[in-house]
């Protein structure tokens, strides 16, 4: 059992980098550059594309193709399917001039020197559905929502500039040591502000 769970493990840490696949029938160069000319021009511009890997000998998972594509634009979502032995990813810019500009930049290039040839043209869907972030769908979208809500976190007023002075500091350890010692259920708060001892009132 234990052999086969590290098994697994190792098998799931090296799907995330970039390993090679079990045997898959490769493309010619020649059959590599009638495929990559079989790119559909009745499509219009959008910004999705669809990205067919030609010679997928290495996995392909979100952060390969997010690497890939960020340089192009503003990465929205990815989605990676697989037909038979051939892998697709459709990845959604937040606007036309970087699906534009993705298209051109990587239709024809290898991810590796060795293989995974990218086909690049525009996708018919308007907008991706991701469900789940993992190594084939991610919502970059989401990942943004969170960080703007750490910055505005961030950017709260802050009142005080520095951190608590040395008296500050030695009254809240006295106050806190008052309080265990006479427990917290047996002092309250007088109309004054101050604390009284209500087992001594009694």
């Amino acid at each position: 059992k234990i052999s086969k769970l590290k098994e697994k493990l190792v098998c799931a840490v090296m799907s995330l980098f970039g390993t090679k696949r079990g045997r898959i029938e490769t493309l010619s160069s020649e059959e590599v550059e009638m495929e990559l000319e079989k790119v559909n021009p009745a499509l219009n511009e959008n910004n999705i594309i669809l990205i067919t890997v030609l010679n997928p000998i290495y996995n392909i998972n979100v952060d390969t193709i997010y690497r890939v594509c960020r340089s192009s634009g503003e990465v929205g979502r990815i989605v990676i399917f697989e037909r038979g032995q051939v892998i697709h990813a459709l990845v959604e810019f937040r606007d036309n001039e970087s699906a534009i500009e993705a298209k051109k930049s990587l239709h024809g290039c290898n991810i590796y020197s060795d293989g995974c040839t990218l086909k690049v043209e525009y996708a018919k869907q308007e907008q991706l559905n991701v469900k789940r972030n993992d190594e084939k769908t991610w919502d970059f979208t989401k990942t943004e929502s969170l960080k703007m809500q750490e910055g505005r976190r961030g950017s709260r007023k802050v009142l005080l500039k520095e951190g608590p002075t040395m008296d500050e500091f030695q009254w809240t350890q006295k106050k806190m040591y008052e309080e265990n010692e006479y427990g917290n259920g047996n002092r309250a708060e007088n109309e004054y502000g101050g604390f009284e001892d209500r087992n001594r009132s009694r």
